[in-house]
């Protein structure tokens, strides 16, 4: 954050924030990674290759310098990324390597770890950029690196070195073109975005209030029609934290059912990872059961493995709520119907890919038994329990 940056660095974000606000334009603070992964060359010290005598490490891995990790949950570590020593401090830099980088094979340049003037987080994710896009006295390739990782020999590859460079930042683009960045940045970086907006919106006051309103319900329209699913990741990578659960409760915050139904048919219709809590119930009841009613069915219909337990615990929390509403207990019911139908025929055309990860069939099982149960629903039940019966290889009773 700002207040982390000293002396000339502190001076000149400063200026730069200001100058961004006259000029019409947007400014954050950022933390700026250079990756980058190719083949090595170590210095021979006389121990031969692939096996490195100061740490018994069969594969030669080695690690130099203070391997920094970054999280924006972690004030520890936020505190690590600027701290008092000094701007080139600030990016972790590493002693001397030991090694040597042959030759590039991938590399990626991001913006991260985002802070207002205010020195407030902002949630815009990791932004891919464009070296034609920093302005620095130090030329990208002169960077020196904050951290790397090498891996010796193995007798299947040949010798590989990681580098990670990051430099602190203030990034600008015109405030007329926020949304447009924003949303080139991807899904995560636009929640961010709106996230800003509807925390705005909460201060606002007058005439720039519905304007304001305006603008954030366009944006979050735009975020709902360009979704993108977030990327499969291999069991070893790190998990950052997803931005995507708390875009229901900005539209919540609009307060707006029309982006809802749209947010249910449009997104979570077809992605799993949109879980929706007692708070989607209650906003359902304020506005009507009836309203959301289709788009609800939309979501049921839809029904594939990958969404087959996040549906049965989305009905199974309408289902168990215990207010005597009407509306939200016939609207229950025909989502129950459409529901065990969707499974029966999801498991019919049951996927073969092995690398799809199965339905809990447990979970499955007592959600649709609870539901059905709670609604009365005695046909659902018996039509789901001898659809089970029936396949004992899938549902272990």
């Amino acid at each position: 954050t700002l207040d982390k940056l000293k002396g000339v660095d502190r001076t000149r974000a400063e200026l730069l924030f200001e100058a961004a606000e006259q000029a019409g334009c947007l400014a954050h603070l950022a933390l700026i990674t250079l990756w980058q992964s190719g083949a090595a060359q170590e210095e021979d010290h006389g121990y031969g290759y692939g096996y490195d005598y100061g740490r018994g490490d069969r594969y030669g891995r080695r690690a130099y310098g203070r391997y920094r990790e970054f999280y924006d949950d972690d004030d520890d570590d936020e505190e690590d990324e600027l701290d008092e020593e000094s701007e080139q401090e600030s990016a972790g830099e590493i002693a001397e390597s030991q090694y040597t980088m042959l030759e590039v094979y991938d590399e990626s340049l991001t913006a991260g770890h985002w802070s207002d003037a205010q020195g407030r987080k902002v949630a815009f994710g990791d932004m891919r950029l464009d070296d034609s896009e920093l302005a620095t006295a130090t030329p990208l390739q002169e960077w020196s690196p904050s951290q790397e990782e090498y891996e010796g020999y193995t007798g299947n590859a040949g010798m590989t070195l990681e580098r990670w460079y990051h430099r602190a930042a203030i990034v600008i683009w015109p405030r007329a073109n926020h949304f447009q960045i924003l949303a080139r940045a991807g899904t995560d970086a636009s929640i961010g975005g709106l996230e800003q907006m509807v925390q705005q919106l909460g201060r606002a006051t007058g005439s720039n209030s519905a304007d304001q309103y305006d603008d954030c319900r366009s944006f979050a329209q735009a975020i709902i029609t360009s979704w993108q699913p977030e990327r499969y990741r291999y069991s070893w990578d790190e998990e950052p934290e997803s931005l995507r659960s708390a875009f229901p409760q900005l539209l919540y915050k609009l307060d707006d059912p029309d982006l809802v139904c749209q947010f249910l048919v449009r997104v979570v219709a077809e992605n799993s990872e949109i879980q929706l809590d007692n708070s989607f119930a209650s906003f359902c009841k304020r506005h009507g059961w009836p309203y959301f009613a289709e788009a609800l069915s939309s979501v049921m219909e839809a029904t594939k493995s990958s969404t087959l337990n996040r549906n049965a615990e989305l009905l199974q929390m309408l289902c168990l709520r215990r207010d005597k509403d009407t509306d939200r207990v016939s609207t229950c019911a025909r989502l129950l119907e459409q529901f065990v139908a969707a499974v029966i025929a999801s498991d019919a055309k049951r996927a073969r890919s092995s690398w799809q990860r199965a339905p809990d069939r447990k979970e499955l099982l007592v959600a649709v038994v609870n539901a059905t149960l709670t609604l009365g629903a005695a046909e659902d039940l018996r039509q789901f329990l001898e659809h089970a019966v029936a396949r004992l290889n899938v549902y272990d009773l």
